[in-house]
């Protein structure tokens, strides 16, 4: 349906859903939920060149940020492996990823938006570091050393 004004709702099938994957500095950008649980659930979208009749493929697949400002943009070939992707820099904690692609045959899909967070570590610091006294935040002696 080209005639729509904006991308398909979320999840209107997986193998067209873009889905953000965050590991250290790097964002990656995957299509079908196949590609994002490494073939474990999910179909990935095909990039086959087969033609004029059969040719099915990401155009282009991009992240915009809460403002709109596009983060990064990759436009795919029929010729590129499967899944489509395209990675850019980690942009600063508390952006908010929004993925978006372009099927050359069902159009704009829009994925669903992640809040950039660095991984906390399961414990404050009063938690993880011996001899931490957390309400004056100076370390402790215990008389041993």
């Amino acid at each position: 349906d080209f005639s729509r004004s904006g991308p398909f709702p979320l999840f209107t099938s997986t193998k067209h859903t873009p889905y953000v994957m965050i590991e250290e500095e790097v964002v990656t950008i995957v299509v079908g939920q196949g590609a994002a649980t490494n073939g474990s659930v999910g179909a990935v979208h095909p990039m086959v060149d087969g033609g004029p009749e059969s040719v099915h493929y990401i155009e282009v697949v991009y992240a915009v940020d809460e403002s709109g400002k596009v983060l990064g943009m990759k436009r795919l070939s029929p010729t590129d492996a499967a899944p489509a992707r395209m990675t850019f820099k980690r942009p600063a904690d508390g952006t908010v990823i929004t993925p978006y692609l372009y099927c050359n045959l069902h159009g704009w899909h829009q994925g669903v938006p992640v809040t950039v967070e660095r991984p906390s570590l399961g414990c404050s610091v009063a938690e993880c570091v011996p001899g931490w006294d957390a309400s004056t935040g100076l370390m402790v002696q215990d008389g041993s050393g």
